[in-house]
């Protein structure tokens, strides 16, 4: 079995770019109706293999995951794409001894259901009515987890991402009328910035709760993002699913932070550090929902950043690899 090699699961074209760029070998499974010609032909052109199938007949999907596998002599299988067929690949996975957890805690995760009744087991705070959820702001906590250890790079208002608010404000309350001072950014009532602003205590709370809800579920390797609310008793999960945060905000962690989340995900894979430091410095979190197809870029904030806080800017990356396609 070569280390160096994965099977991916509706990987975007960015995750087999930098993977590839990690040193891994790339083999992806993508199903053609979900993804356009573009993005199957950038896929194709940095894996080592592209095969293409119907992702509704989960029976053909796990027969193809395991052949390949098995063919291709892989050491890793990732699902990079929507839960809806996670578990089976996970299922796939763990026959082989490629599973790094039991399949059911994806389900644990996902399934609001099966959450609440593991978070009750547990004694950890949940929502349970409409009226808790209404109770306070709520929180997007995005992990990445790695051999058990749950790494935080990620806490955001849910509302910053929201479409056509150019720029977002904290929802933490703050200063308002046109009398009032304003506030700099990342302070309540401010302009929004990542990190998000939060009292040291609360951030404690909201981080002790998330990974203690992510260790009861058995999850060991992956991303995951987790809604919580801070209601008048303290924060309390809402809602967990087993995904990466969206491009743009993957952006703005590697601004304020200097790692890039994804490219980190795919170094541990091929045996490397992981290196998480404390942001030190802002990012603009002002950017649209649903950007225009012609640039997948952030839209830049003209809000003033504090002193002592530079935004860097985006490099471009280089596409290299091997040209084999599959279809």
């Amino acid at each position: 079995m070569r280390n160096d090699r994965i099977l991916m699961v509706m990987p975007d074209r960015r995750h087999v770019r930098k993977a590839v760029a990690e040193g891994l070998r790339v083999y992806a499974i993508w199903d053609p109706a979900l993804r356009g010609r573009d993005h199957l032909e950038d896929v194709a052109r940095d894996a080592e293999q592209l095969v293409l199938t119907d992702f509704a007949d989960v029976a053909a999907l796990r027969t193809l995951v395991f052949t390949t596998a098995v063919r291709r002599d892989v050491a890793h299988i990732l699902h990079l794409g929507w839960h809806d067929t996670q578990l089976a690949v996970c299922e796939e996975a763990r026959v082989l001894g490629m599973s790094p957890h039991p399949p059911g805690c994806l389900l644990l995760i996902n399934d609001r259901r099966r959450m609440r009744r593991l978070l009750s087991e547990a004694g950890l705070p949940f929502v349970t009515s409409v009226e808790e959820f209404m109770r306070g702001p709520v929180f997007t906590v995005q992990t990445l987890t790695v051999d058990g250890r749950h790494h935080v790079v990620d806490i955001r208002p849910k509302a910053v991402i929201s479409p056509f608010r150019l720029p977002e404000t904290g929802d933490l309350g703050g200063r308002t009328g046109p009398e009032a001072d304003p506030a700099r950014p990342g302070e309540p009532g401010g302009p929004e910035v990542y990190p998000a602003w939060l009292p040291a205590s609360t951030r404690t709370k909201m981080v002790k709760l998330v990974t203690a809800f992510l260790d009861a579920t058995g999850y060991r390797f992956g991303p995951t993002r987790t809604e919580v609310v801070l209601g008048d008793a303290g924060p309390m999960v809402v809602e967990a699913q087993t995904r990466q945060a969206e491009e743009r905000v993957l952006s703005l962690i590697e601004a304020a932070t200097g790692v890039d989340v994804e490219a980190a995900m795919f170094r541990a894979l091929a045996g490397g550090p992981l290196p998480f430091p404390p942001p030190d410095r802002a990012a603009p979190a002002a950017v649209p929902a649903s950007p225009p197809a012609a640039s997948a870029a952030p839209v830049p904030f003209a809000a003033p950043v504090p002193a002592g806080f530079p935004v860097p800017s985006a490099a471009p990356v280089a596409l290299s690899g091997p040209r084999a396609y599959t279809g």
